[in-house]
């Protein structure tokens, strides 16, 4: 542990919290100081870079006071590092639900993605690699990508045939319907939003919106997917949600709802490789499927 940790951090004390593909995670703690110190191995440590390079483009932009802090960031030959700031609170996935303040909650959460998708990034869309920024002039070349990334997931994981044509079948009749959309303006992009990443207080308050690493460039509506797909309980929530961000910017409801399918088949992808089951959202596109495989597969 220590030969992660740079010779400035050794005073703190050291705590390992998390240890995933990507990085290692350790708390320092330092009389009343707390600091968030990440460390990246190998083709992995461009995580770092990009993670310090959305924050502070986010916060060059516009405030969001939610999002950590990037106190130092660097690299070596072995790994990179990133220091931020330590956000108190309880993780969305850990709250009592009996505390929980779904109004609160919902918006916060729009406010809070209004300043993100507000911030200017250019007329690209894509993502940051390994290899440095990837860019597409079309949402829709950028999305082909996504979803032959996932339909090879899926084909790799489900031997029922009749399941995988069925998505296939949905996948491309979706990609021809986003080809029509070619004057669309990129945001930045959230992009993991799930309970681990989102971090509240008893009020039900966002104290800490955390893990950049999923960020990209595209039309804010893939975020509201997510929000939608993924991290509503309920039609009721996302309603909250969408009424609250309606009331500074518009969300076009075809594009929505295309892209609800897109985060559809990143799950079911996500679910066949790790064997991992996922709440089935309110308004699936694939409930019948989802049922299937989880009944049968999984």
């Amino acid at each position: 542990m220590g030969n992660f940790i740079i010779e400035k951090y050794k005073e703190y004390e050291i705590k390992e919290i998390q240890s995933g593909y990507r990085c290692k995670t350790f708390l320092l703690t330092k009389e009343n100081s707390k600091l968030i110190y990440q460390v990246y191995l190998g083709n992995t440590k461009y995580q770092a870079k990009k993670k310090a390079y959305i924050t502070n483009l986010i916060k060059n932009n516009t405030e969001v006071n939610e999002i950590p802090n990037i106190i130092d960031y660097s690299e070596n030959k072995e790994f990179a590092y990133l220091v931020t700031e330590y956000k108190e609170g309880t993780e969305l996935n850990d709250i009592d639900k009996k505390i929980f303040n779904s109004k609160v909650f919902y918006e916060n959460l729009a406010n809070i993605l209004l300043k993100i998708h507000s911030a200017e990034v250019g007329n690209k869309f894509g993502w940051i690699g390994e290899d440095g920024l990837e860019e597409k002039e079309y949402f829709y070349e950028y999305i082909e990508y996504e979803i032959t990334r996932n339909l090879k997931r899926i084909e790799e994981n489900c031997n029922d045939k009749e399941i995988v044509s069925e998505i296939k079948n949905k996948a491309e009749n979706t990609l021809e319907r986003i080809k029509k959309f070619k004057y669309l303006k990129p945001a930045i992009l959230w992009y993991d939003i799930n309970e681990k990443n989102i971090i509240i207080n008893n009020d039900s308050q966002i104290i800490g919106f955390i893990d950049a690493g999923g960020a990209r460039f595209g039309p804010k509506e893939w975020d509201i997917a997510f929000i939608k797909m993924d991290l509503r309980r309920n039609k009721k929530e996302f309603e909250i949600f969408e009424k609250t961000y309606l009331k500074e910017s518009k969300i076009d409801e075809e594009l929505l709802g295309l892209l609800d399918v897109i985060v559809e088949i990143d799950d079911i992808a996500f679910q066949l490789s790790s064997l991992d089951k996922l709440p089935i959202a309110y308004d699936s596109c694939f409930r019948d499927i989802i049922e299937k495989i989880q009944k049968e597969i999984l």
